[in-house]
């Protein structure tokens, strides 16, 4: 009776330990979507913030200058950081990507069965594609941010001693270039947002109705 009793709790540890190592890969590639997903909805608002304090500078009409111009200023850190955190995140998307399916691809490529095999491959490739197009969406986001940076840089340069009514309509093509380079970021970043949605959709564990 306790022979029996101890096998059973033996087999009971041993399953517990396979559904844990099978749920984590799920787990990891999951946590790896969210990471990417929320830094670059990050970004994105960081962007967003600068751009309209920007705005608010150059469309100012009257009044002291300097307040609009101190808070133009100080969210452009926040545009460096973001950018800076963006291009390193990207160099690690790919790496994160390829670790996680290959694993995945090596698992199924053990299943006997070739149509559950072939199935597999084909859920595989499309959540592949998925995040692939999110990685590539990211990577052409980081090349628009040299133009970005150096137009914020150039106006907040320009108007570091010349913050004036006449200093500030100078700059308003340049705010203009920021504007329309920060518009191109913005639709490759909700794009990346979309793609890692629709992976997060097809790779949840949970069933909605």
């Amino acid at each position: 009776m306790k022979i029996a009793s101890l096998l059973r709790l033996t087999f009971a540890a041993f399953a517990l330990g396979t559904c844990s190592a099978l749920f984590a890969g799920q787990e990891a590639l999951a946590a790896a979507i969210q990471q990417s997903r929320n830094e670059t909805i990050l970004t994105h608002n960081e962007l967003a913030a600068n751009l309209k304090a920007l705005n608010a500078l150059v469309s100012q009409k009257e009044g002291d200058l300097r307040p609009a111009y101190t808070a133009f200023t100080a969210s452009l850190k926040g545009t460096r950081e973001a950018a800076e955190r963006t291009t390193k995140r990207v160099a690690a998307v790919q790496g994160e990507g390829e670790k996680h399916f290959s694993t995945w691809q090596s698992e199924i490529e053990t299943i006997n069965d070739k149509g559950i095999r072939d199935r597999a491959l084909k859920r595989l490739a499309s959540a592949r594609q998925n995040w692939n197009d999110a990685a590539a969406a990211l990577q052409e986001a980081t090349t628009q941010f040299p133009a970005l940076l150096g137009y914020l840089a150039d106006i907040e340069k320009a108007l570091s001693y010349d913050l004036t009514l006449d200093g500030v309509k100078s700059v308003k093509g340049a705010a203009q270039s920021a504007n329309d380079t920060f518009g191109r970021i913005q639709s490759l970043t909700q794009k990346a947002v979309g793609d890692l949605d629709e992976l997060t959709a097809a790779m949840s564990s949970t069933i909605k109705s």
